[in-house]
């Protein structure tokens, strides 16, 4: 089976001859681990474009930049994602002169190139982001207070953000993607940020009416959020989600089998706080194996990745490869 129709037939569960990979990873374990260019050719990814790392990206270079939204971004060690610490919206006042970035500027020529260089694996445009992107305009927390107190200016950031992403929607559908991406990260290590009920009122409507976009037009749409988002992922899955990636450690995994299993394809997002970076080579293969046996044993559902850092021993990637590789064959043989 090739790349491209493996990685439908988990998202559709349509009985993929094994399950899916997709690499992730932080660049900076390729500084500590040279070996790991050899793993990832080992299991390559169906999915398009991950073909070459790219070490040198202004994502990971020590340094400060700024992106299309004018927000100053600081990566403080090589290899490391940085995080905004320059706001342009840090004041609702700053909104009378600020020009938001439209989406018909923006440079596609990445995508093109996947396209010409890499057609027949699965393809996945964007990140777009509204929470996120809001939150790198304002600040976290002036952006949150905003959110309580009703400032007007906020709901105007909003309605900018989904804008720009509708306009970026349309350009990727107009390239003939397999799914557009799409993240926020909605939760703590404990719970989700907000109230549910206000997410539902809020933001919920949002995201409904981009994925609807997406899916209307025949594709996937995939979301990635971190922490503590139980409650909503199933909000989400009836808003048009097909690909999750989100945490499958501190949401329990018995619950997402109960709630989600068969009814979403989940990434793998494995315990990289603790498994990952303190268990031993048992203790991965044991949780690659219960990640499979819980979202994957629906005739698909899953596709194998682990986020690769260089606070993980290599013995432990190394494994949770094997393991998802070795155990995630169709007919599924986990007993």
């Amino acid at each position: 089976m090739k790349s491209k129709e493996r990685v439908k037939a988990a998202v559709e569960f349509n009985g993929p001859d094994r399950v899916p990979f997709k690499h992730s990873y932080l660049p900076a374990a390729f500084l500590k681990y040279p070996e790991l260019f050899k793993l990832l050719k080992k299991y390559p990814s169906d999915v398009s474009g991950e073909g070459n790392v790219n070490l040198n990206s202004r994502l990971y270079k020590q340094g400060s930049w700024y992106d299309e939204w004018n927000c100053l971004w600081t990566v403080l060690k090589d290899g490391f994602l940085g995080q905004v610490t320059g706001h342009p919206l840090a004041n609702p006042d700053d909104l009378k002169n600020y020009s938001f970035p439209e989406a018909y500027k923006m440079d596609l020529s990445g995508e093109y190139e996947i396209i010409k260089n890499d057609p027949d694996k699965y393809i996945i445009f964007g990140w777009l982001t509204l929470f996120e992107r809001i939150n790198d305009l304002c600040g976290f927390e002036k952006s949150m207070t905003n959110l309580l107190t009703g400032e007007p200016a906020y709901l105007e950031i909003m309605n900018s953000v989904v804008k720009f992403n509708l306009g970026m929607i349309d350009r990727y559908l107009e390239l003939k993607p397999d799914c557009i991406a799409f993240a926020d990260d909605w939760g703590s290590q404990l719970s989700l940020m907000i109230d549910p009920s206000l997410w539902r009122e809020l933001f919920l409507p949002f995201y409904k009416k981009m994925f609807s976009r997406v899916r209307e037009a025949g594709k996937h749409v995939y979301f990635h959020t971190d922490g503590v988002t139980i409650e909503i992922l199933p909000d989400l899955v009836d808003a048009g989600v097909n690909i999750f990636w989100a945490d499958l450690t501190i949401n329990p995994l018995k619950e997402l089998h109960e709630k989600l299993g068969g009814k979403v394809c989940f990434q793998g997002l494995t315990d990289v706080q603790f498994i990952l970076n303190k268990g031993s080579v048992d203790d991965v293969k044991q949780h690659g194996k219960d990640l499979l046996k819980n979202l994957a044993d629906f005739n698909g559902g899953f596709i194998a990745s682990s986020e690769f850092a260089p606070d993980q021993p290599f013995e432990n990637m190394k494994a949770i490869y094997e393991t998802f590789y070795e155990y995630g064959k169709y007919p599924l043989q986990l007993d």
